[in-house]
């Protein structure tokens, strides 16, 4: 459950950027001035012709001011004022080059074992987008929206 992971907090997608894709912000305190920076930062520097400008860059900029660091590793609670910044094991246990893995059914194994323990599986829309998961396969992502979407997924039609 995600309760466990508390408030206040995000997920690094690798060793350089934090990802927008898992975030909580409480309404007071240190959250509420992330989000709240988090907005301002959209605000000024908007920019939907980068794709990762929006959301990568955002919550990245706003912690390395607020932690005092560019350094995903040192951005620890102490540094960054209570929030939270999860390794990629968290969230983005299999990294963007990777995506490919959820749609593979000769990998299946090798990937489920290696979701394991994680929060969440982020497909990478933007680059799997134009993949198709067959119902009842044995892809990877296909199982996965068996097991945590099941209505969804039975009702989609032959293809989620």
């Amino acid at each position: 459950s995600l309760d466990n992971l508390g408030s206040n907090y995000v997920g690094a997608q690798e060793s350089k950027y934090l990802a927008s894709g898992a975030l909580d912000f409480s309404s007071e305190g240190i959250g509420e001035v992330v989000a709240l920076l988090c907005v301002r930062e959209l605000q000024f520097h908007f920019d939907g012709s980068i794709w990762g400008r929006n959301g990568p860059d955002v919550i990245t900029n706003v912690l390395g001011n607020i932690c005092g660091t560019k350094e995903i590793i040192k951005m620890t609670p102490k540094a960054c004022l209570g929030f939270n910044v999860y390794p990629p094991s968290v969230f983005y246990k299999i990294s963007y080059p990777r995506y490919n893995l959820f749609f593979d059914t000769k990998s299946l194994n090798e990937t489920m074992k290696e979701l394991r323990g994680s929060y969440a599986a982020h497909v990478w829309n933007k680059l799997s987008a134009p993949k198709d998961v067959t119902v009842g396969s044995q892809q990877p992502y296909g199982l996965l929206a068996d097991e945590f979407c099941p209505s969804v997924y039975h009702n989609i039609g032959p293809y989620f």
